[in-house]
């Protein structure tokens, strides 16, 4: 891979001042409101400066020599031990992670544990500024998903509405909003049993052994494995509409 260094250093200057914004956040007796604001600061920064990345995207490698890996690998043995991740190629670029919790942001106060949330996005905040530090030359976090919304290149802005298109989907019903999707489907044996099965092994909410699951379990697994119990509170079909929403989130 050929990368042009004048263009990268464009780059790296974003990354420079991305982590200056993170890293002046306080972490101590943070509050909904003020990680709110946090995330708007973020959001603003990578918009004002999106036409400025994107020119330099185009321009940083030689276009005979770019790969476009998308997706993710999850290896792991019987023992759930996981290996370490090998990087390939010069430049890596990462979706910001911390613009993904204003999906999580949006949903009503009263399906959010404040505590829990909180200390899943502390633990991401130091996740990122820790890869910014250790690799500045190798990952780029970038406002990967706007980019591709402001080109229209598969992206609906509004991911509530594509959300419930694919509810919709799955379960070939018009689901129009989370009301009607929780006064039809009350349990999860009447989620089960409203999915195609062979639609329902597919949905995969931690890796392939939960196509051989039921819904309980499955959505009991990725909670207790991500350690999300307080997370996700509140009827079993709320349940399932906010992890499925949360993995839907990451695609």
């Amino acid at each position: 891979m050929f990368v042009n260094n004048n263009y990268k250093q464009g780059i790296l200057a974003f990354q420079s001042d991305y982590l200056k914004i993170i890293s002046k956040f306080k972490l101590n007796n943070i509050t909904l409101e003020e990680l709110s604001i946090f995330i708007d600061e973020i959001t603003t920064f990578w918009l004002s400066n999106i036409t400025s990345i994107e020119y330099y995207l185009e321009n940083v490698i030689d276009s005979k020599y770019k790969i476009l890996y998308t997706g993710g690998v999850y290896l792991s043995d019987k023992g759930y031990d996981h290996y370490y991740f090998k990087s390939l190629g010069d430049m890596h670029i990462i979706p910001d992670p911390l613009m993904k919790i204003e999906n999580l942001l949006r949903a009503p106060k009263e399906d959010i544990n404040r505590d829990k949330f909180i200390a899943y996005f502390k633990r991401t905040l130091l996740a990122t500024k820790n890869i910014l530090n250790r690799y500045p030359n190798k990952f780029n976090i970038l406002p990967v998903f706007e980019i591709l919304e402001k080109n229209k290149i598969q992206w609906d802005y509004n991911s509530t509405d594509r959300y419930l298109s694919f509810l919709s989907s799955i379960f070939n019903d018009e689901i129009k909003d989370r009301e009607y999707f929780n006064r039809t489907y009350k349990s999860y044996n009447e989620i089960q049993k409203a999915i195609s099965p062979i639609i329902l092994k597919k949905i995969i909410f931690t890796d392939n052994k939960d196509s051989n699951l039921d819904i309980c379990d499955r959505i009991d697994r990725f909670i207790k494995i991500n350690n999300t119990h307080n997370i996700y509170h509140g009827s079993e079909q709320e349940i399932f509409y906010l992890v499925l929403f949360s993995i839907f989130c990451q695609i």
